[in-house]
């Protein structure tokens, strides 16, 4: 992915996914730079203008409680957290 950026806006998202994906997990790490390049954080300044509600906030920020969910429920956030506590 990262031999596809041509631009300093696309590295910006790349760098945050990068970084967040050693940290956390992939998914979690595109959702974010998705959420914060369709709100015009990082990348394209221009191109939220033309999204609509749903595309900037309602999928970002599900896709992001679901992995944030999941993460919790098989306990890769916190280990007191998730399946194996509550067996």
């Amino acid at each position: 992915g990262i031999q596809m950026v041509k631009k300093s806006a696309c590295s910006q998202a790349a760098g945050i996914c990068i970084f967040t994906a050693m940290v956390t997990n992939p998914v979690l790490a595109w959702a974010l730079a998705m959420f914060l390049d369709n709100n015009g954080l990082i990348g394209d300044k221009e191109r939220p203008k033309n999204l609509s509600l749903v595309d900037r906030w309602v999928i970002p920020l599900g896709i992001l409680i679901i992995c944030i969910l999941a993460m919790l429920a098989v306990g890769m956030l916190e280990s007191s957290y998730g399946i194996l506590p509550y067996l």
